[in-house]
């Protein structure tokens, strides 16, 4: 995967006595705190939450992705080197074919322990509009960890398709 490249690349930095800093960093309020940004948590299955967080923490050892689908306990998604725009296409794609009801969730996270200094998860206004075409309910971030692009943008489009944005902590 891409962790050990990264890794490999961030040591020869540090070998050459230059020390990477995040995105995060250098920029501010590129990251939320935890909190309900728009919409709330009532329609938000929280085992949903919990279930996608049991999937990113096992998948986030064998490098594989950062953001998961999940509705009613089904896992519709998982993202792998695709990415999350196919995923949530894929998600799309299949809910029509299945006769799928709205709902769900999307939760995108950092994998533990990522090195954020040269590898930040990031959703901005294109995931928004592919999470409301997927028929999902709400976006789930990690605080501090994952960069919004146009977080205004992101919370006026989710109003206009009532679509939750929540930053929360992994569910236990």
């Amino acid at each position: 995967g891409d962790d050990a490249l990264l890794k490999y690349i961030i040591s020869l930095f540090l070998e050459n006595n230059i020390t990477p800093i995040g995105a995060n960093e250098v920029v501010r309020n590129l990251t939320l705190k935890p909190g309900f940004y728009v919409g709330s948590q009532d329609n938000i299955n929280l085992n949903d939450v919990k279930r996608a967080d049991q999937i990113l923490e096992k998948t986030s050892c064998l490098d594989i992705g950062q953001s998961v689908v999940v509705q009613a306990g089904q896992v519709l998604g998982i993202e792998t080197v695709q990415g999350t725009e196919r995923m949530l296409g894929y998600v799309r794609d299949t809910s029509a074919l299945l006769g799928r009801v709205a709902g769900g969730i999307l939760v995108k996270r950092e994998k533990i322990n990522q090195d954020l200094r040269v590898d930040m998860p990031t959703i901005g206004p294109e995931t928004i509009l592919q999470v409301h075409e997927a028929n999902l309910d709400a976006v789930i971030i990690s605080p501090d960890t994952v960069i919004v692009i146009e977080q205004d943008e992101c919370f006026r489009l989710c109003k206009k398709l009532s679509l939750s944005f929540i930053v929360k902590k992994r569910e236990k």
